[in-house]
């Protein structure tokens, strides 16, 4: 016998599988045709109301107009966000401290408020090529740098904290 079931998606959703049964819903225009044990919509795609990066359905208007709308409000401010962005960078204030690896010696400590376990270093010597033995150390406000060789001469080594 072929059944017609009509009504609200949610009858529609709510109605157990029977071959052979056809299901139309009066809110959303789809058409069900129950084959076997299986659901098949012959009319009418499952539209999303929300964007995904997951889903393969269709999205509602609405969402991608909603979503766009924001995408240009980004458009006419995003000049104003990078300068802001650039400008808290060039804000960043650093303070760059000097000292001196002594001849014969591989390991140099620096203390200064400035330094803390959060801090950004940025390491360098004049004119020499130096190797850090391991990763510097920061204990308090005091940072102890150890290199790979010792040399033959004093070298300035300049610590950029921020």
């Amino acid at each position: 016998m072929f059944n017609i079931i009509r009504g609200i998606q949610s009858v529609v959703d709510n109605t157990p599988i029977v071959d052979g049964q056809m299901l139309f819903t009066t809110d959303t225009d789809k058409i069900y045709i129950d084959n076997g044990t299986t659901r098949i919509m012959y009319r009418g795609v499952p539209i999303d109301s929300t964007l995904s990066t997951t889903s393969t359905n269709a999205v509602e208007n609405q969402a991608i107009t909603n979503n766009c709308g924001m995408a240009s409000n980004l458009r006419t401010t995003i000049k104003t966000n990078i300068v802001s962005a650039v400008n808290e960078l060039a804000d960043k204030s650093y303070v760059e401290i000097t000292t001196t690896l002594t001849t014969g010696n591989t390991t140099v400590t620096v203390t200064n408020d400035a330094i803390t376990s959060d801090s950004v270093l940025d390491i360098y010597a004049k004119d020499a090529l130096l190797g850090l033995e391991s990763a510097p150390t920061i204990s308090g406000h005091t940072l102890t740098i150890t290199f790979d060789e010792a040399q033959e001469t004093d070298i300035q080594v300049k610590v950029r904290v921020s």
